[in-house]
């Protein structure tokens, strides 16, 4: 069976946006998800990058 249309339509890779203050990359991941975003592109300075799993686990087989 192949992808379902959702998947294979969904962003290759989205960017959880934590905060645009670059400093908060020296703290841990928010405890509280409040306020967390996500985006396809990359928009402020502090984000997390995602890589779809079907994608990432393909990259891992090769």
């Amino acid at each position: 069976m192949g992808k379902k249309k959702a998947i294979k339509t969904a962003p290759e890779r989205i960017w959880l946006q934590i905060s645009d203050d670059l400093n908060d990359f020296n703290e841990a991941f928010p405890p509280s998800r409040e306020g967390i975003t996500w985006c396809e592109d990359q928009v402020q300075n502090c984000e997390v990058e995602y890589i779809r799993a079907d994608l990432a686990q393909t990259k891992g087989e090769k």
